[in-house]
């Protein structure tokens, strides 16, 4: 692979997910690589703490505020400009709205700044709108897009039938298992469990996400009072995050009259710990997730594993070889895939450990990593006119 590059990476988060923490592992292994990275995010944030822990060099004057910000926009703009003037970038990465705008405005109107690939990834499977502005963006901002799933795909039709963009030339390359989870030695199962103070008769099931619509967590709530008022009293439901929904999420747990069950954790540093010590671990999301982390950490540790149709879920579950798939924003198919999955454990852990060793196997960051250096030669190669290398 051509190279070292300088390699700017660009996201708008301030907390901690699935994304920022793909984007982290994939700057930390550039860097191993023998490029030099820079990641430009809001300084203040979490992740801007973790990647100056990580050796990764930051660039924090970004605010990457929601649409909208119109100072901060232009804000933006100036200081990416005055950063991709003093490092001269072979590639600039975005990975959200508000950084990729304002990249692909400083890249293609303002004066003084170097030739470089600016590339997306799409983590999501929000809609597209095939707006004039994303016409542009996709013809004429980007030099090349990238999705994490082919589900992510389907977004983007309305787009590709204008013109805009090709599909055939959007590479899917997956997230990873994150590298840091851990494995080895296993992680205590009981520990969470006894933290709950549940008995060796309760079961528990539970969720590692923000507390936002997107993820869902209503639908688990209500599945869960089914099963508390059917064939599992015993039932227990963590849920691992916090977010804007947290009283609202409150509020329906004592409306189902489950509040007693409910345990709200907020953020836990230990995400194998919290995953290890659930029966189940649930992706109940209506939206956003194309390549769940969780999924993948579950598997990893051999938790049994129940999730909506959200993205790639069926895929990382082996087309439900690994685990259970059903319709988002269902809970009472939610209800009844859970009810399955706890009534015979032995077998959901057997299947959750076989999803484990091929997630561990196909799911490395070294793996991604690759295909990120091909997409990176190959837009260089298209901008520069050379051959791909």
């Amino acid at each position: 692979m051509a190279g070292p590059w300088t390699i700017v990476h660009t996201d708008f988060h301030r907390g901690w997910g699935g994304q920022i923490n793909r984007v982290l592992g994939v700057c930390r292994e550039l860097s191993a690589r023998g490029h030099r990275v820079i990641l430009a995010v809001p300084g203040e944030g979490r992740p801007a703490r973790q990647a100056r822990e990580s050796g990764i060099e930051v660039f924090g004057e970004v605010r990457f505020r929601a649409a909208g910000r119109v100072l901060d926009l232009f804000h933006d703009i100036r200081v990416l400009a005055r950063l991709f003037r003093e490092v001269r970038p072979d590639v600039v990465h975005s990975h959200g709205s508000q950084d990729t705008w304002a990249v692909a405005i400083a890249h293609r109107f303002l004066p003084g700044m170097p030739s470089f690939a600016h590339v997306l990834t799409r983590h999501n499977t929000k809609r597209v709108r095939a707006s004039a502005a994303n016409r542009w963006l996709y013809l004429r901002g980007l030099d090349g897009l990238a999705v994490v799933a082919r589900e992510v795909l389907d977004r983007y039709r309305p787009l590709a039938e204008q013109g805009a963009l090709d599909l055939a030339d959007v590479p899917v390359i997956p997230s990873a298992l994150r590298p840091d989870l851990r494995l080895e030695p296993p992680p205590d199962r009981q520990a969470l469990r006894c933290r709950l103070e549940l008995g060796e008769e309760d079961l528990l099931v539970g969720t590692a996400a923000r507390l936002v619509p997107d993820k869902g967590q209503r639908y688990l709530l209500e599945a869960a009072a089914r099963l508390l008022a059917g064939q599992h009293p015993g039932l227990h439901v963590a849920l691992a995050g916090d977010g804007a929904d947290r009283e609202l999420l409150e509020e329906t747990a004592r409306e189902l009259g489950i509040a007693d069950r409910v345990h709200f954790l907020g953020f836990v540093e230990d995400v194998a710990e919290f995953l290890a010590g659930l029966d189940v671990a649930v992706l109940p999301s209506v939206g956003c997730d194309a390549s769940s982390g969780m999924i993948k950490e579950a598997l990893a540790l051999g938790v049994p594993v129940v999730a909506t149709e959200i993205g790639a879920a069926r895929e990382l579950l082996g087309n439900e070889a690994f685990g259970r798939v059903v319709p988002p924003g269902d809970a009472r198919a939610l209800a009844d895939a859970l009810a399955e999955v706890l009534s015979d454990l032995p077998a959901a852990r057997a299947r959750a450990a076989e999803g484990g060793r091929v997630t561990r196997e196909t799911y490395t960051v070294p793996r991604l990593v690759d295909r990120l250096e091909e997409f990176y030669a190959a837009r260089l190669a298209a901008l520069r006119g050379g051959p791909q290398t």
